[in-house]
């Protein structure tokens, strides 16, 4: 229901109805939250935008230590540059020399290819995993859409090939892109 200023509700915004939400899931109040956007592009980046922020914020107090996992796996949105905030926000968590394996990492060159076909892709065309994978400069393996990149030993030298990934245009837009543009810059903060 939009608000007499023509905004959406407040549910995602600081004070909104998706903290009090969470809040309850933390009381044990809730066990599992479930939101539809019923297939509204600008619902669906404010929700994964803010359950991603709530998950994020309860990884680094509660579900990891720094260094602890050898190898994690994200299948996420792959829209440019979320799979690069996935890395750069697990990467603490991984430790140096271990693996973080990346799905869907051709999903931009099959949706190309199938439209050149006269098809439509099923999945959109989003490039965010695949110019990750295809320009990681460190050790990485794939087989077909499944890729795997190592770690360096030092988490601080992501941040050059963070910064030139952020110079591709991204595939979300408006506020959304906004507010992930800082989360990146406070991610490539985090690693130094």
């Amino acid at each position: 229901m939009p608000s007499p200023a023509g905004e959406g509700m407040n549910v995602f915004r600081r004070g909104g109805a998706m903290e009090y939400i969470v809040e309850a899931q933390q009381q044990g109040i809730v066990r599992f939250i479930g939101v539809s956007g019923h297939q509204d592009p600008a619902a669906k980046d404010a929700l994964f935008t803010a359950l991603y922020s709530e998950l994020h914020r309860m990884a680094r107090r509660e579900l990891a230590r720094p260094g602890e996992y050898g190898l994690a796996f994200i299948d996420a949105d792959h829209r440019h540059p979320w799979p690069l905030l996935d890395v750069l926000r697990l990467a603490p968590f991984v430790q140096s020399g271990g693996w973080i394996v990346l799905h869907d990492i051709q999903l931009g060159s099959y949706g190309k290819a199938e439209c050149a076909a006269g098809r439509t892709p099923d999945a959109g065309m989003p490039y965010g995993a695949e110019w990750l994978f295809e320009r990681w400069p460190f050790r990485k393996i794939r087989s077909f859409h499944i890729g795997a990149i190592e770690l360096p030993a030092r988490k601080d030298v992501l941040v050059p090939f963070a910064l030139e990934l952020m110079d591709e245009p991204f595939e979300l837009k408006g506020k959304t892109a906004v507010r992930t543009r800082r989360k990146l810059y406070q991610a490539l903060a985090d690693l130094i």
